[in-house]
């Protein structure tokens, strides 16, 4: 069931080749199922498997070195009881390698020696050494087992034994994913308690159902734990950002945590101690990495280590949970007036969507302790439903539409009881929305329906027509489609959903003159600063001009004014529209214009904008190779793979792929691993492997550039 099955070969490669394999497992990382792969393509599964406890093992130079270990710590009775069993498999696991360097540097010198001594006298043996912290020695370089990313996490569910305790529609949402962080073990052990819990209670429950029970941590980790509690003054400030980061459980910048539970400052060494110490670890993220300035530093507690220090701070949780609103959302959020200025405008900056995760999951936390709490009050139970709806209008000011539906999915589960409010009619009607901005034009359907047969404004009755008529229309339901526009226009709203409306009409008639008459209202739209539906009407009337090059001349025109007049998204589809015309002609794109593709780029990769998205990738595609930047198209490659994994577009991945195989194989795939970074040359070859278009084979022994394969051939 391991779904990394670049790794399983490699380890196959190091045990046929050398009999030894070094493997990094943090702890609930898969490496039990991973070492049952691992024999199962080794053809071992009948073979005994035996595991060596090191972690009281300095070295071999120690009289007694393996004293507590083996049997009589003698390593001759070792290898002749090894040797006498035969074919086998042997794990030297948890190796500390959290002490001083020099120590470390000790205990690794003394792996290779034993697994040099045990191969040697043990003809048949196959070890592997587990180790859970990375290694800084020349000639040790492990197999890196990493967390499963969302599709991969999808596929695991799918082939767990317990994945059906879980409905579809959680998994696909992401919400799954998000709690689990694609660790093994942690999927593992929520998929168990799905079997008599609800989803809401394990994935988005009060501070106090979010502790994980099962979880085992190492004794080495948890006596760096204690040892960091238990200091005192200013380095009792590296336990405070210990404790800091475990409500910021997606990460943070030292800068932002600095004050938590103290006035004395966090310093950006303390996050070094973490790492050192094997607690914390620097994002792979090549954005999150390279943030400038000590105090931009950007750390992240390993997964483990979070749910052990959540289960450590179980009776403080709520109110170190409020501190956590306090850095997010200022001090005022208690009195009704929280501050949102931490979280980023755009989402064209990766620290952005952290910062988003984060506010949801603390946000999340607030609302169900007060639920929980049977001394919270009406009055301050409202308010923090204020804050969820404040937060929601926020996101939709941002068109972060994705967002938005997965934070309301989680939130208007537990507003049952409050679902006619007047907050929180406002967040159903922005959850439709955002619904019908990714495409589900069905399920908006069904939303705005169910909101029509309450009470609402007449501002909002329009808003919700206007919502309907869009969404029939992308569904070719032209009847439904006109009653909805009409009905929106006899509520004799004015404005941005009277403009709406019209357009609507307008665009579904059959009317031979209905694109000057669509023009005059555009121009009306603008005169009556509504600039949205202006330039909405502006897009299409610009995509029935014939020329292509007055077309993407009048595309960039309408970019420039939406940007100027903060139509963000409406700006972005401009963009999208005129780089794809640009991109295939001499005049090709500016830096500036690139810029503002690869911002409409993140923006439509991020919300999940389908088709949107597609032509965005597909333009900077093109460009990107133009200019022949390989390490660039495998960061969009990495960004967008991901996303058409998740929407079922394989075989538009497969198609980039093929594409980027056929670049390799021009330059040599070894020229090409040693320039791009190997985060992004990992992934692609992984992906290339699961279509089996590439063997692990071919790329060892790639050394000189070979021609490219024909895609027409592929």
């Amino acid at each position: 069931m391991d779904c990394r099955p670049l790794e399983v070969f490699k380890a196959f490669e190091a045990l046929a080749r050398e009999r030894v394999a070094w493997v990094l497992s943090e702890f609930d990382m898969g490496g039990d199922e991973f070492l049952s792969s691992l024999r199962h393509r080794d053809d071992g599964a009948g073979l005994p498997v035996f595991r060596l406890d090191l972690s009281d093992f300095n070295g071999l130079d120690e009289v007694g070195a393996l004293q507590n270990i083996a049997i009589d710590g003698d390593i001759n009775n070792l290898c002749e009881s090894l040797s006498a069993i035969g074919g086998s498999y042997l794990i030297l696991d948890n190796a500390n390698l959290h002490c001083n360097p020099a120590t470390s540097l000790a205990v690794l010198q003394g792996l290779k020696e034993l697994t040099s001594v045990l191969t040697e006298y043990c003809t048949r043996i196959k070890i592997i050494v587990r180790l859970h912290i990375r290694p800084d020695v020349a000639g040790i370089t492990p197999i890196v087992l990493r967390a499963l990313d969302e599709a991969e996490c999808r596929t695991y569910v799918e082939l767990h034994p317990d994945g059906r305790n879980i409905s579809e529609i959680d998994v696909t949402s992401g919400a799954f994913y998000n709690h689990t962080f694609g660790v093994p073990g942690r999927i593992d052990r929520a998929l168990k308690l799905l079997s008599y819990d609800t989803f809401e209670n394990v994935v988005n429950g009060s501070s106090r159902q979010s502790v994980d029970d099962g979880l085992m941590l190492s004794p080495i980790l948890t006596s760096a734990i204690e040892m960091l509690q238990q200091e005192e003054g200013l380095e009792a400030r590296t336990y405070d950002l210990l404790t800091a980061l475990t409500f910021f459980p997606h990460g943070e910048r030292i800068k932002t945590v600095k004050y938590f539970k103290g006035n004395q400052r966090i310093r950006p060494g303390m996050a070094d101690r973490l790492v050192a110490l094997g607690l914390a670890e620097t994002p792979e993220s090549y954005e999150l990495g390279t943030l400038r300035g000590e105090q931009e530093r950007f750390i992240v507690l390993k997964p483990s280590v979070l749910q052990f220090m959540y289960r450590r701070l179980e009776s403080e949780l709520p109110a170190l949970c409020e501190e956590a609103a306090d850095v997010y959302f200022g001090r005022d959020w208690r009195l009704g007036r929280p501050k949102f200025t931490i979280i980023p405008r755009n989402t064209e900056t990766k620290i952005g969507a952290v910062v988003e995760q984060n506010a949801s999951v603390i946000l999340l936390r607030l609302f169900s302790d007060a639920l929980e709490d049977k001394e919270c009050s009406r009055k301050e139970l409202l308010n923090r439903i204020n804050m969820l709806n404040r937060y929601v209008a926020r996101l939709d000011q941002d068109d972060k539409y994705l967002f938005i539906v997965k934070f309301c999915r989680s939130a208007l589960q537990k507003l049952d009881g409050d679902e006619f409010h007047l907050l929180v009619k406002d967040m159903r009607y922005k959850y439709a929305r955002a619904i019908r901005m990714l495409g589900r034009y069905a399920e908006s359907i069904t939303e705005f329906q169910s909101l029509l047969s309450d009470q609402n404004t007449v501002e909002r009755t329009a808003s919700i027509y206007v919502n309907l008529a869009f969404s029939h229309q992308r569904l070719d339901d032209i009847p439904a489609a006109k009653q909805a526009a009409e009905d929106a226009i006899a509520t004799k709203v004015k404005g941005e959903q009277f403009f709406n409306a019209r357009s609507i009409l307008l665009s579904i008639s059959d009317d031979v003159g209905k694109y000057k008459r669509l023009q005059r209202l555009a121009d009306q739209a603008r005169r009556q600063q509504c600039f949205v539906a202006a330039h909405s009407m502006q897009l299409i009337l610009t995509s029935q001009i014939s020329d292509p090059t007055q077309r993407m001349h009048a595309y960039r025109k309408v970019c420039e004014t939406a940007n100027s007049e903060s139509d963000t998204y409406n700006g972005y589809r401009a963009m999208i529209n005129f780089a794809e015309l640009a991109v295939n002609t001499n005049e090709g794109l500016s830096e500036s214009q690139f810029r503002q593709l690869l911002n409409a780029y993140k923006f439509a990769c991020s919300q999940r904008q389908g088709p949107l998205f597609s032509r965005a990738h597909k333009a900077l595609w093109i460009w990107l190779n133009r200019l022949k930047q390989l390490t660039a198209l495998h960061q969009l490659f990495r960004h967008s793979s991901l996303v058409q994994r998740l929407t079922n577009k394989l075989a538009d991945e497969k198609e980039y792929v093929i594409k980027l195989i056929d670049y390799c194989r021009t330059e040599g795939f070894s020229n090409v691993r040693r320039s791009t970074p190997e985060e992004l040359y990992r992934y692609f070859i992984v992906r290339a492997m699961s279509y089996s278009l590439v063997s692990v084979h071919e790329l060892d022994r790639q050394d000189a550039p070979l021609p490219a394969i024909s895609y027409a051939a592929s």
